[in-house]
């Protein structure tokens, strides 16, 4: 082996290059005077040079030598950083009740725990395979000892088997199911995935498969340790038999999966994004047509009404003679993009209708400031001027002994806190007079979490 080629061999085991100068200088050094000496010893410069190189020894060996000698600064300083990001991804999610919410339902995530549950992971693929490379075995003994504390939080790693598996076992839904934005908002983002809830089969394959990112932390904390371990040994004696090359596959498996799980995040919030705008479409176009035409239908219904005279009411679109049938009522779904529900109840099965019903299945604009507007002894025609019968949640009409009842139910985001129960104001009119007023104010994700 010639001298440069040795020499080559040699640098290229120096993570941190400020210092390949340097070492190359030393090499070169300590083979010209080994040379040297073995000229004096009456040898040829061709033989007294391989000798010289053969007693320096193993290439690779001088070469891991040399790079823990010289500390790769900057590859410590990024392993460093990226530990401190791993340690708050797990101080976040064993904080955030969103985290907890995902464990029981997938269809419940949302893109802010989706996020931090992946930095989360890339995070600690990078710090793990700097550690690796560099051969710093104190940042991959305390990446081991973060993961074993890391269990006490165990749904971490949720939103991002989610992300891959889901993605994987049920990937038709993620651009066929119709968004939910309107209803949930455009954090929730858990549509494309829970929906595997209707085939039995990938629902728990998805379930199954996921739970095993719950011992990621365990996996990382036994893995780090043991190769660092391990680092030590072969650092230490050169005769060692062990060598790291096993570990440096759970790292690459670490960094295949963060790639994974970033590429089906991105599909995902991307899909689903444009189903929220589709939406939004769709709502912006039909809004004055459709609601105020559900809003007359149900306004002349004539109660009550015979069964028998459903067949000639053109108004009702669709109606379920089965269900009437059963259970004294049926569901009419006002217009294609399902605004409005219209129920008929038939409370004492004597074949009419005496309760008519109308519930919106989007969010409101409403704010909860404008409940203060509304007062006991108000005419309902006065509350529809406040608040438009559009942005009633839940509306209903009953017939009595003493006339007619009306139970109205507006919904209303919080304005000042992080909601997550919104405000509610149930109302009771009698005869056109509002007599009840019953208000639930909204609650906040971590009050809700104290009181339960």
């Amino acid at each position: 082996m010639k001298k440069e080629e040795y020499i080559e061999k040699v640098l290229a085991h120096i993570q941190n290059k400020a210092f390949v100068s340097t070492i190359r200088q030393e090499i070169e050094g300590h083979i010209d005077d080994r040379e040297l000496y073995y000229k004096d010893c009456g040898y040829d410069t061709e033989t007294a040079q391989q000798k010289a190189i053969e007693h320096m020894g193993s290439a690779e060996e001088i070469g891991e030598e040399m790079n823990l000698i010289h500390k790769n600064t900057p590859a410590l300083i990024k392993g460093i950083i990226s530990i401190v990001v791993y340690i708050l991804g797990f101080i976040i999610a064993a904080t955030n009740l969103d985290f907890m919410i995902i464990s029981t339902d997938p269809r419940e995530i949302y893109f802010s725990v989706f996020l931090v549950s992946l930095i989360t992971f890339a995070s600690g693929a990078i710090c793990y395979n700097i550690a690796y490379k560099n051969k710093l075995k104190e940042l991959m003994i305390a990446f081991g000892i973060i993961n074993l504390l890391g269990m006490i939080s165990p749904f971490t790693f949720l939103a991002f088997g989610y992300s891959i598996v889901g993605f994987v076992f049920n990937f038709h839904s993620v651009f066929g199911i119709p968004s939910e934005g309107i209803a949930y908002g455009p954090d929730f983002i858990g549509n494309s995935i829970g929906s595997a809830a209707t085939n039995d089969f990938c629902y728990i394959c998805i379930l199954v498969l996921t739970a095993l990112f719950c011992l990621t932390p365990l996996i990382s904390g036994i893995i780090s340790l043991c190769s660092a371990k391990k680092m030590n040994k072969d650092l230490s004696d050169k005769k060692a038999t062990g060598n790291l090359k096993h570990f440096k596959r759970y790292g690459i498996l670490l960094l295949v999966l963060t790639i994974i799980g970033t590429v089906t995040l991105t599909i995902e919030t991307t899909a689903h994004c444009v189903s929220i705008i589709k939406d939004y479409i769709v709502f912006a176009d039909s809004e004055d047509t459709d609601i105020d035409e559900s809003i007359n239908i149900f306004s002349s219904l004539e109660l009550p009404i015979s069964k028998d005279n459903l067949d000639e009411l053109n108004s009702l679109e669709e109606y379920s003679t089965s269900d009437a049938k059963e259970f004294g009522f049926v569901t009419t779904m006002i217009h294609q993009n399902n605004h409005y529900t219209v129920q008929l109840w038939d409370n004492d099965a004597d074949g009419f209708y005496e309760e008519k019903r109308i519930f919106s299945s989007f969010s409101s604009s409403i704010k909860e400031s404008d409940f203060d507007k509304i007062k006991e002894g108000m005419r309902t025609e006065e509350l529809f001027e406040i608040i438009p019968i559009a942005q009633v949640s839940d509306y209903s009409y009953v017939i009595t002994d003493n006339g007619y009842e009306e139970n109205i139910d507006l919904y209303a985001d919080g304005e000042l806190i992080k909601h997550f129960i919104s405000a509610q104001l149930h109302i009771v009119c009698k005869n056109g007079i509002i007599t009840e007023l019953e208000y639930s104010p909204a609650q906040s994700e971590s009050k809700l979490f104290k009181d339960n």
